[in-house]
């Protein structure tokens, strides 16, 4: 690849420092503007205000300035001393007695079964599906012979 195809930022040609242009009136009172939303900016954001000249010297590249916050105090947080992470020695905390207030208190429920004279039972249809079969119907039949 040749240079005259390379960009700019290939260029090793020292051209020498650049001079400064003069601040017209135009420039001046835009410059003035940037500078008080700058110092808008910083109140707002707890940095340090800049003068109007410190500005100029940034806004051309002379010198950077130089930003710090106006609160820096940091103090560390002060833990609670704590003398041990185990229950005080001969303190005695009893467990409860569920036997004492309710003797049914974790007792199974009673089972529960059909006591009634309808149903002759549970037949099973195809893919373990569970039909009640009444008394008196030909339902146990029908189901017997059922396919698939």
């Amino acid at each position: 690849m040749t240079m005259h195809m390379m960009g700019h930022a290939y260029d090793t040609v020292n051209r020498g420092r650049v001079k400064a242009k003069k601040l017209t009136k135009r420039d001046h009172a835009r410059l003035e503007r940037e500078w008080l939303d700058y110092n808008k900016f910083a109140k707002q954001n707890h940095l340090q205000k800049v003068t109007f000249d410190e500005y100029l010297t940034s806004a051309f590249g002379r010198n950077k300035v130089q930003v710090k916050p106006t609160h820096q105090t940091f103090t560390e947080l002060e833990r609670p001393k704590i003398s041990s992470y185990r229950r005080d020695e001969g303190v005695h905390y009893p467990s409860a007695d569920s036997v004492q207030h309710d003797p049914d208190a974790c007792s199974a429920p009673e089972r529960k079964e059909y006591t009634g004279d309808l149903l002759a039972g549970i037949a099973t249809m195809h893919k373990s599906n569970a039909v009640p079969v009444m008394k008196g119907t030909d339902e146990a039949r029908d189901i017997a012979r059922m396919r698939r």
